[in-house]
């Protein structure tokens, strides 16, 4: 379940940073980040992720720089405490929240996914050896990558109806997921 980005998994919560601390800590459900944002600034902004290695080169000792509205962020996992983390920069100036829209960890899906999963993997349940195996785990995943396209958090519903004045742009799904990364 913890595999695939399933839009009920889909939460948002607020972080608050402290006066000249660059650590924030995030929700115990925490399993995977969409976005951060802060509103303190006037028009509000998503923060930039920089992998940890790229922040600790940029940012070695970031609360022994400036202070400020923080732009950038690393995400780290705390084994000492058993905690996910936010490294911030520049360290915060002032307590502000941070809008987090996260996957979270769950146990189990709701009720209205299970017949569909059921579903999903009835029709391919065969012994080992018999014929049409090969077939059924092919079809079961090309099934699996379906559901990726469809149930993704990032797709959005279509916002225009295109005329004879536009364009139609190549889009690929491996380059845009290849992108997110």
């Amino acid at each position: 379940m913890g595999a695939m980005p399933w839009a009920f998994r889909e939460k948002a919560d607020t972080v608050t940073t402290t006066v000249g601390t660059s650590i924030v800590e995030l929700p115990d459900d925490f399993d995977a980040l969409l976005s951060i944002t802060e509103h303190t600034t006037t028009n509000g902004r998503k923060l930039v992720k920089y992998a940890v290695d790229e922040f600790d080169k940029l940012v070695p000792y970031s609360e022994d720089f400036n202070s400020d509205t923080p732009s950038i962020f690393k995400i780290y996992f705390d084994y000492e405490n058993g905690i996910w983390k936010l490294g911030l920069y520049p360290t915060p100036d002032a307590a502000i929240s941070l809008y987090v829209s996260y996957l979270a960890l769950t146990t189990d899906a709701p009720d209205k996914y299970i017949a569909g999963l059921i579903a999903a993997i009835g029709k391919y349940m065969y012994p080992p050896g018999s014929e049409g195996r090969n077939y059924a785990i092919r079809q079961f995943n090309a099934e699996v990558e379906r559901m990726r396209e469809v149930d993704n958090v990032d797709v959005a519903p279509i916002t225009k109806i295109q005329d004879g004045s536009d364009e139609p742009l190549a889009w690929n799904f491996e380059e845009y997921i290849a992108g997110r990364t």
